[in-house]
């Protein structure tokens, strides 16, 4: 059962992982003034997939992890300190992670987009910046869980 949620709870990191990655990358070259429309249109589909993508993939790290540390079992003693930056610190990034990617991505691929009618303004070149910011954070802290518990510090 271990080895089945290790494969779980790695694979679903990676998948999520690189998720985050793609919109980064798709939001960062969509800020440019010189895109076009129908390719910030494009990066809005791509970044809804992706994002789609991202929160089952951290639901699936979230719930894995917690059945690994139960497995455990640790008892009464007390954790290493990486399990415990992994349980906490790790616990906390992915909830924060599901709502903030919800958040910023939604309203980055709306500033991105222009409503079919025209009416709207042009979108913003920046727009993206704030997603973009929070996701490069996010990935940050998710290897720094990741770079702990590998060297088991």
């Amino acid at each position: 059962m271990f080895g089945t949620m290790l494969f779980l709870h790695l694979t679903s990191l990676i998948l999520w992982f690189g998720a985050l990655f793609a919109i980064v990358v798709l939001l960062g070259m969509a800020r440019r003034r010189d895109v076009a429309q129908e390719a910030r249109a494009l990066v809005g589909k791509a970044v809804r997939l992706f994002g789609w993508l991202a929160h089952p993939s951290s639901i699936v790290v979230l719930v894995s992890g917690i059945l690994m540390i139960i497995e455990m079992d640790f008892g009464d003693t007390a954790k290493p300190l990486w399990l415990t930056y992994m349980e906490r610190g790790g616990g906390t990034i992915i909830l924060a992670a599901i709502v903030l990617t919800a958040l910023f991505g939604r309203k980055a691929v709306k500033r991105l987009t222009v409503p079919e009618n025209g009416a709207a303004a042009a979108p913003r070149a920046g727009a993206a910046l704030p997603a973009v910011t929070v996701f490069t954070v996010l990935m940050l802290a998710i290897l720094s869980v990741v770079l702990v518990v590998s060297l088991r510090l």
